[in-house]
Formats: structure tokens, sequence, C-alpha cells
């Protein structure tokens, strides 16, 4: 893998939550649950989200122990393994709460490692 990868990752995951964030603004819990296509969209951005941290080198991530890896890699995980099994309460939580603070994280682990 060569030494720039890790941003194509990181960019990856940006761009996921991005998505995500755009398919469900202005929806409330119940209009995002009635809405299958934002439903399906924003369980497959979950998916690249946790895959593109699973290939994030472990040196990066041990340099940033901040951001929730591991939670990021099971969520993918949870969705991809258990579609049909997938609490939606706990997919709208998530979006609410830690995508918007997880796209500041990585976009400032983006802006500090301009140089490289």
């Amino acid at each position: 893998m060569p030494g720039r990868d890790w941003r194509f990752r990181l960019d990856h995951i940006v761009e996921a939550i991005d998505y995500i964030l755009g398919y469900t603004q202005g929806l409330t819990f119940e209009q995002f649950c009635q809405n299958s296509m934002a439903v399906h969209a924003t369980i497959h951005n979950f998916e690249i989200v946790g895959e593109a941290a699973r290939n994030v080198p472990q040196a990066l991530k041990d340099q940033h122990p901040e951001v929730p890896w591991q939670d990021m890699i099971d969520m993918r995980n949870v969705v991809a393994h258990h579609y049909f099994g997938i609490e939606l309460t706990i997919i709208w939580r998530t979006i609410q709460n830690n995508l918007p603070p997880l796209a500041i994280q990585i976009r400032d682990i983006l802006d500090s490692h301009d140089d490289v």
C-alpha cells in the first residue's frame, strides 16, 4: 500500500458521511424509516465508512486514538451481515450524534497531514 493511500481511505469516510447527512437532512426519524431509498443508501455508506476505516494503516489509527476506528468497523459488520436485523433507531442515533463530530475529526486529520 503506498504511503498516501490512507488519505484516499479518509476521503472515502468523509465523502460517505457527507452522503449520509445529505440523505437524511430535514427528515424526521419516521420519515427516514419510511424512505427506503434513504435507508438503503445510508446503510450502503455506513459499509463504505467501515471498510475504509478497516483499511486505514494501524500506525495512523494509533496516532489518533480519539477516532472511533473500531466502532466504524463494527457498524459496517453489523449492517453488512445482519441486514434484516438492522435496528434503524441505532442507525438514526449514530447519524444524529456521531457522524457530524466524526467528519470533523477525519477532516482535521487530513488537514494536519497536508504536507504528506
